[in-house]
């Protein structure tokens, strides 16, 4: 229903929340909470929701809700919820056009009607349509991604249990981060940083521990000038995820703390390599730091378009050469350099380069790599030391 406009709380309407609560509102009447001692009825009500328009069986639903019991009838116990279910809707003036239980041929449907508003699927919705959005009208995208981001308030249906409801609760979740992580790279490309730090506070208080919107935030308040407050921001996030958890930093995070401590000069440098990236004839030659940072914004670019890139990893094996070995890394720099196309990435991690293919084929990578190794061969014909070389998709990065 996200292409109407429907106010939650309007006469006729009647409102479903599911993420991070329960609640079922008809006008300004919270059904849900004047017949809570129903209890085990609404854990029905919520099995029909989570499996709307789709006929269910009586017995698989009370063996699936209370496998611990055994029912002498579970189909006329299932009758009497569903009954009651009847009774609580019409009476607290939810109108029999919002919602019908009908049943046919042994099994039962939940219909949903447009008098209906449920947040988990306004959520879906516009999620969907920011996602078609983007690459047409990033204004409207963003409004897109910000109203669906604001409904998602925790777990779909937090409080059932079971592991029937697992795969939709974590449906939802992924459903959620994927919108953050796509509204971030809009935001990004427009540069407003502003509105990035705001929606990850705002994420914080949904998920506190996932570490990207973290990431996001920190980079962000870097990218604003904010230095002290990123580098509190990291302290304190580390220190709570190994107090809570146990964990240590990730790589990223590691990454980011450099991006923090490299000060103006830094960020100056990093803005400056992403210019040079666009307007450089050839490849582009950088410092780890600036790589990985550019790395990470490919591999986000690549899973909102479903698309694939890879990384190219040469490597030096140097253990008898050790006294011609600058001149021999500075040999294969130029050629990997020579060999690469504009949008190419690279860096040089002591014998190691690590190359960002940009818009190859894992064939046209591999041919890429092949050719190096030969260049080098004919370059160094009597250097005993071997350049090996191996591919590694960036989304497993």
């Amino acid at each position: 229903m996200s292409g109407e406009k429907i106010s939650v709380g309007q006469k006729g309407i009647l409102a479903i929340s599911t993420l991070g609560h329960f609640s079922v509102k008809a006008g300004n009447v919270l059904i849900s909470e004047k017949t809570r001692k129903y209890s085990k009825t609404w854990e029905v009500f919520k099995y029909f929701l989570t499996q709307k328009e789709q006929y269910i069986i009586p017995e698989r639903v009370m063996e699936t809700l209370w496998p611990e019991k055994e029912y002498a009838e579970p189909r006329t116990t299932f009758r009497y919820h569903v009954h009651k279910l009847r009774n609580i809707l019409k009476e607290g003036a939810a109108g029999e056009g919002s919602l019908r239980i009908t049943s046919t041929g042994g099994g039962y449907l939940l219909e949903v009607d447009k008098g209906c508003w449920i947040d988990s699927e306004e959520f879906e919705n516009l999620s969907r349509e920011a996602e078609e959005l983007s690459h047409s009208n990033i204004d409207r995208a963003i409004d897109k991604y910000i109203r669906a981001l604001t409904l998602y308030q925790g777990f779909y249906l937090p409080e059932v249990t079971g592991s029937w409801i697992v795969p939709v609760q974590q449906y939802y979740k992924r459903l959620y981060l994927k919108g953050l992580e796509n509204l971030f790279d809009l935001l990004r490309s427009i540069n407003d940083y502003s509105t990035i730090m705001d929606c990850c506070e705002k994420a914080f208080a949904v998920e506190p521990y996932e570490e990207d919107i973290h990431l996001n935030y920190i980079e962000a308040l870097v990218q604003s000038g904010k230095k002290e407050r990123a580098r509190i921001h990291y302290e304190d996030i580390t220190g709570t995820l190994y107090r809570e958890s146990g964990r240590s930093p990730g790589s990223e995070m590691r990454n980011i703390y450099q991006f923090i401590t490299d000060a103006a000069a830094g960020t100056n440098n990093i803005k400056k390599k992403l210019q040079e990236r666009e307007e450089s004839n050839g490849a582009l030659i950088c410092d780890p730091h600036t790589f990985y940072y550019i790395c990470r914004r490919e591999k986000r670019c690549v899973e909102r378009n479903g698309a694939e890139a890879y990384l190219g990893i040469l490597t030096l094996s140097t253990s008898d050469v050790v006294w011609q070995l600058e001149e021999i890394v500075n040999t294969v720099e130029r050629i990997i350099k020579n060999n690469l196309r504009k949008g190419d990435v690279v860096t040089r991690e002591k014998h190691r380069f690590v190359i960002l293919f940009s818009g190859s084929s894992f064939e046209q990578l591999q041919a890429v790599l092949l050719r190096i190794q030969s260049n080098y061969k004919q370059a160094c014909p009597n250097v005993r030391a071997g350049l090996q070389a191996n591919v590694q998709s960036l989304l497993s990065w």
